[in-house]
């Protein structure tokens, strides 16, 4: 989170830091691919856990939640690098997001 004044700053900047020192089972150190997340989203006062990280994988297509701010560009930017065989299209979920989540967790229930 590059805003300080936003209350996940710190508490991410150390997980990242403690990622950075962390390494897998064979003792290499792990790759980091750093995705700014959005500005600070609320509803009634609660804070809504808006990230481009709850994208959703299909063959050959990465869905990717957007929120209509300027921090949206670079992550599409970011996430096509990292799927370069992959379209990335953007799903506005500034709606979606106020049941605490997006695309990738609208996805994961089947009904019975």
């Amino acid at each position: 989170q590059p805003d300080s004044g936003d209350p996940n700053h710190a508490a991410l900047n150390e997980n990242v830091n403690l990622l950075r020192e962390a390494t897998d089972a064979k003792g290499d150190h792990i790759e980091l691919t750093m995705i700014d997340i959005p500005p600070c989203f609320t509803f009634e006062g609660v804070q809504l856990p808006a990230s481009y990280l709850n994208f959703y994988i299909a063959s050959n297509l990465v869905l990717v939640p957007v929120f209509g701010v300027n921090a949206d560009e670079g992550a599409l930017r970011t996430l096509s690098e990292c799927f370069p065989s992959h379209s990335i299209e953007p799903v506005n979920c500034r709606e979606l997001i106020r049941g605490r989540g997006a695309l990738h967790c609208i996805t994961r229930d089947q009904p019975a």
